[in-house]
């Protein structure tokens, strides 16, 4: 029987999840999209203190996995839309069941600042554009998301524009890598109107076949709302760190609420 419902398959869900195994707790994995969750969108990672050279987070992903795979974690792919406490168990409701575990580890991550536009090839996630040409991209944000997002989208776009509202926030060396691209632009401005493609900015028009946006991220706890503060409740990852938002971080998390569990099942504390 499976003793943890972990809710989220990136980093700090599978770190988890790898740590119980190896505790001899069976963990059930619950993710809504893939293996890997929002790390498949990053370019590069650098400061993993694994890859000195970076890795992409595609190959992060997909190295998650292979762990999966390795140690024989039972993910299930649905959306998990509520977490209730029915003593003694902890319930977790999906699109299209219900599961009950002892404890449960939310490591759901975040989700996007969404904007109001209506725009077809409007998006929020690398890993959700179309494949191949993209020609003229703009993006909204001026943070390690929306530099990064630049890095990945300029091998095949025309010209990419970041539209910053004010001094960029992204560390320097994102930034000194954009500045070497050729075809990205940043500019310091705010669109005013948007309309089919056509961005009407404090800087210009521009007609535009992609907009991506990257103007924040908000925890995705929506879910657990009942469950908050819950002493068999774990929290993991983007979803508790605020701007701490770190794959590496997120590991650690995952690995210490595993942990964290252990404890609790076998000396009733932590």
């Amino acid at each position: 029987m499976a003793v943890v419902g972990i809710v989220g398959g990136g980093p700090a869900g599978i770190s988890a999840a790898v740590q119980l195994k190896r505790y001899g707790l069976e963990p059930v994995v619950f993710e809504k999209d893939e293996i890997g969750g929002l790390v498949r969108n990053a370019y590069s990672i650098r400061n993993s203190m694994y890859f000195p050279e970076g890795i992409s987070g595609k190959r992060v992903a997909s190295i998650l996995k292979r762990y999966v795979e390795i140690y024989g974690i039972k993910v299930i792919y649905d959306e998990v839309i509520d977490i209730r406490y029915k003593e003694p168990e902890m319930v977790i409701y999906t699109k299209r069941g219900d599961y009950a575990f002892k404890y449960t580890v939310i490591a759901s991550g975040t989700q996007p600042k969404r904007v109001n536009f209506k725009f077809e090839r409007l998006y929020y996630h690398i890993v959700d554009l179309p494949k191949g040409y993209l020609g003229r991209v703009m993006i909204l944000g001026g943070g390690d998301t929306s530099y990064d997002y630049a890095l990945s989208v300029a091998g095949r776009s025309d010209e990419v524009i970041i539209m910053v509202r004010s001094t960029p926030k992204a560390i320097d060396s994102l930034i000194k890598e954009v500045d070497r691209c050729k075809n990205v632009k940043v500019m310091i401005g705010r669109i005013l109107e948007f309309s089919d493609g056509t961005a009407i900015t404090t800087v210009g028009k521009f007609n535009i076949d992609i907009l991506l946006v990257a103007i924040g991220r908000i925890p995705n706890d929506n879910f657990a709302k009942n469950v908050k503060g819950n002493p068999r409740v774990f929290w993991a990852g983007d979803v508790k760190n605020g701007w701490y938002r770190q794959s590496s971080i997120a590991i650690a998390d995952g690995i210490k609420a595993a942990m964290q569990i252990w404890r609790m099942e076998k000396y009733g504390n932590i």
